[in-house]
């Protein structure tokens, strides 16, 4: 069950992973390559970031744009890719651009963890409410038959398997806003 925000995230790593191995092979650098003079983790890394599996962190794209020689705003928004100028003014686009991209960013967490919390509220709501019947029957409260009370029970088991899925996604949006915040640390401290 994927929201539009998760749509939207998913997007936005796809193109920006694409933009940057697009510059890679521009530069006829392969991954290794790539990651050496980026001072990049692992090749194994960029590939997901190419393939829009993992979201570039800020300290990541401004290394690229360094060693590259390209603008910020040509990197996130696949405008042409032109050198970086070395003024204040440019300094200040590029500032304003990925602050601009980290608060699109934790807006579209926010969203996602807004509804993920919704869908968990109201799992928990339906098992609670299977767990009281299935008490209800067991007490023989009322009549059931023998398949009424197994399918309780089997949708009393899906609904519990939801609520672990859902709050793993939402220990992921946790984590991602973790590293958004440490992003945001970077960013400040590289900007200024």
């Amino acid at each position: 069950m994927q929201g539009k925000t998760s749509v939207q995230l998913e997007n936005t790593k796809r193109s920006l992973g694409g933009r940057i191995r697009n510059l890679r092979i521009s530069k006829g650098l392969t991954q290794e390559d790539f990651c050496k003079k980026n001072m990049l983790r692992t090749a194994a890394n960029l590939s997901d970031i190419e393939k829009g599996k993992t979201l570039a962190t800020v300290d990541t794209i401004l290394r690229i744009c360094i060693n590259s020689n390209i603008s910020a705003d040509s990197l996130l928004f696949g405008s042409a890719m032109g050198p970086i100028k070395n003024d204040s003014e440019e300094f200040a686009r590029t500032r304003a651009a990925v602050q601009s991209t980290l608060s699109e960013y934790a807006r579209i967490l926010r969203a996602e963890e807004a509804r993920l919390r919704q869908e968990l509220n109201q799992a928990i709501e339906k098992r609670d409410s299977l767990s009281l019947l299935m008490q209800a029957a067991s007490a023989g409260l009322f009549n059931h038959e023998k398949g009424d009370l197994y399918s309780v029970t089997r949708n009393l088991s899906v609904v519990k398997g939801y609520i672990e899925f859902l709050e793993k996604d939402l220990d992921d949006i946790r984590s991602r806003s973790k590293r958004l915040e440490q992003d945001k640390k970077t960013l400040l401290l590289t900007f200024g």
